[in-house]
């Protein structure tokens, strides 16, 4: 795997054990109701930062403010790895896909979450 340290990196590293814990359990341990009505902006947002160093603005341990709930950073790894499995033809190599994933930012461009997100929120 390359060594990044990015907010993409961060947010899928994150987001992935959370879309995996919801494939085999039908849930995810995040409460995402705070998200409602601002998906695009959270997006957006995070779209902007994504190759810049800047997770702490984004975990979990960082307070909810206006513009961004808690968990945004998981959330939007999260996102990016629904719409990498959704997409795929061969679910059991999605799967494997990411739970091995070397290079993120690659992993991103495969994923098509931005049309997934354009779809699902606007």
């Amino acid at each position: 795997m390359k060594d990044e340290n990015t907010l993409l990196s961060k947010s899928i590293s994150e987001g992935s054990a959370e879309f995996i814990a919801e494939l085999i359990s039908g849930e995810t341990d995040g409460d995402y109701s705070e998200f409602k009505g601002k998906e695009i902006e959270i997006w957006n947002d995070f779209r902007n930062d994504k190759n810049k160093s800047a997770w702490d603005s984004w975990s979990s341990w960082h307070q909810a403010n206006k513009k961004r709930p808690k968990n945004a950073g998981y959330w939007t790894g999260y996102l990016i790895c629904k719409a990498y499995y959704k997409q795929a033809k061969n679910k059991e190599k999605a799967i494997n896909d990411i739970l091995s994933i070397q290079d993120h930012t690659f992993f991103y461009e495969k994923s098509n979450v931005e049309k997934y997100i354009k779809e699902k929120y606007e």
